[in-house]
């Protein structure tokens, strides 16, 4: 099966979900199944589109002749974690040189910086002058992120952000979140963060908790950060500790 056929097949999969159709039997889910959430259900039919358009250009996202970004767990070995901190470009053009892909076609450092910021990894502070710049949050520098300062050729100093080890095989093991960012259209990459929840979106968390569906689906489902999900899950009175 060539990767369009398979990204076929998953769009068809996403579509009946999105219906509230389990895929597999063909007949519709119960009305207390996650499926029947309008949030989830719009998450579902978001990413079917991205789906139909890239198989509707013959696998291409967006330009003349772009390939599609993917690398498969084999090929993902061959990233190696370095011990010494680098930057998130240098993450990138590694990624990039596995897929055999160049830095228009492949992963952007500004979505593995995007996913860091949503999920409150990163966060910017008003410095100096009314500018601001990027700094790991205390979450941030608990995977292995930190910050040091660097001398413009202009003279000008700012800080840059560095993954350490324990960062890059962070990003490693989130890779298929950061590349649903670097895919995305930039005007659907608003999340949810803050906005109150109701008593069908606590329903479908705690259906997809007792699922054992990670934290990381779960923010990705409801379009949410982790640590809002987290928060949740403790105010529901759920058992925390789980990825």
């Amino acid at each position: 099966m060539t990767e369009i056929e398979l990204m076929l097949h998953a769009k068809e999969y996403l579509d009946k979900m999105a219906g509230g159709i389990d895929p597999i039997s063909g007949m519709p889910v119960g009305e207390s199944d996650c499926l029947r959430q309008e949030r989830i259900s719009r998450c579902l039919t978001y990413v079917a589109g991205i789906l139909g358009r890239m198989t509707g250009s013959g696998g291409k996202n967006g330009g003349p002749g772009r390939r599609v970004f993917s690398l498969t767990p084999e090929e993902l070995k061959k990233f190696t974690v370095e011990q010494v901190p680098i930057a998130a470009s240098e993450i990138a053009r590694r990624i990039n040189e596995i897929a055999g892909l160049d830095e228009s076609e492949g992963l952007k450092a500004g979505s593995i910086a995007e996913f860091m910021r949503r999920n409150e990894l990163i966060e910017e502070k008003v410095i100096d002058g009314g500018r601001t710049e990027k700094m790991p949050t205390k979450g941030g520098e608990s995977v292995g992120l930190l910050s040091i300062e660097r001398t413009a050729k202009s003279g000008t100093a700012y800080r840059l952000i560095l993954y350490g080890p324990e960062a890059q095989r962070f990003v490693l093991d989130h890779l298929d979140a950061i590349v649903a960012i670097n895919t995305a259209p930039s005007k659907n990459s608003k999340i949810n963060k803050g906005e109150p929840w109701s008593a069908d979106d606590d329903k479908a968390l705690i259906e997809m908790f007792n699922k054992h569906v990670s934290v990381n689906d779960m923010a990705v489902a409801f379009q949410r950060t982790w640590p809002g999900i987290r928060a949740r899950l403790k105010r529901l009175g759920l058992v925390q500790g789980r990825n």
